[in-house]
């Protein structure tokens, strides 16, 4: 979705004499959650307005992905540092 987002308009302002990396460079540095909008010259009186808002799969992605990375974590830091000395207070 971004990346269709960055390369719709990077292709229109190089078009307008930017550099495709100056372009980039402007569609990145605009603040998410805002419209972004692209201007022609006053002999085009249409304007492209894409959105850059955020891309909620990924926060979705998260949310399963950190939880069950993190019990993974701390399963395997129990077994490997805590049970073991558990067995060993135990048998002095």
């Amino acid at each position: 979705m971004l990346a269709a987002d960055r390369t719709t308009v990077g292709y229109d302002l190089w078009q307008e004499g930017l550099t495709r990396a100056q372009a980039e460079k402007t569609v990145a540095s605009y603040p998410l959650g805002k419209d972004l909008t692209c201007w022609h010259p006053p002999g085009k009186p249409h304007e492209a307005v894409l959105s850059r808002r955020l891309d909620w799969n990924w926060i979705f992605c998260g949310f399963l992905f950190v939880p069950f990375t993190s019990l993974c974590i701390f399963m395997t830091g129990f077994a490997v540092y805590i049970w073991p000395r558990r067995r060993d207070f135990h048998d002095r």
